[in-house]
């Protein structure tokens, strides 16, 4: 049974693991680089998808670690998954792919967590009618995920934005979409 003290402290575990890719991947976030990049946004747009892509990937690793010492080691940490049972995950017929997702694999019972990450280089971003579409608790139409996090990576740390039921119930990016 999930509690709040039990989404307090996930969300503890996952703010723990951004700050660790911040920390322990600096490379991942050099901002000039980046800078020169935004230059030329049109031919460099899959490096800069790849960027937030790799800090998703390593915030995940990160995640795991913390989970494997808690009783959520026993749930998938998935990123980029796109199944709902055997069928895709899908808002208005489009499927939908969340950047990482706690839960278990095949039913639709224990959705814990869905995160999306976005780069403060790309303004383009509907995460937030996803993160509100995947924490509706619509019973057995829905995906009722009990937590959304909106994580936006900028140059020096990360910003929240927290969904629950389909609202945002904790906001501290002002950038949401």
């Amino acid at each position: 049974m999930v509690t709040e003290k039990n989404l307090h402290e996930l969300v503890w575990m996952l703010k723990r693991a951004v700050d660790t890719v911040y920390n322990e991947e600096p490379k991942l976030l050099k901002y000039e680089e980046i800078s020169k990049m935004l230059e030329h946004k049109d031919d460099n747009e899959k490096e800069l998808k790849g960027l937030e892509q790799a800090f998703a990937f390593r915030a995940g690793v990160y995640f795991q670690e913390y989970l494997n010492r808690t009783p959520y080691r026993n749930l998938n940490l998935d990123m980029e998954y796109t199944k709902k049972g055997a069928d895709p995950k899908k808002l208005n017929d489009t499927t939908i792919r969340p950047d990482m997702i706690l839960h278990e694999r095949h039913i639709n019972d224990n959705n814990i967590l869905v995160v999306e990450f976005k780069g403060w280089w790309n303004d383009r971003c509907g995460d937030k009618k996803k993160l509100e579409f995947l924490t509706k608790q619509k019973e057995e139409e829905g995906f009722n995920y009990l937590l959304g996090i909106f994580i936006r990576i900028i140059k020096d740390e990360a910003k929240y934005t927290m969904f629950e039921n389909g609202e945002i119930v904790g906001n501290d990016d002002g950038e949401v979409k």
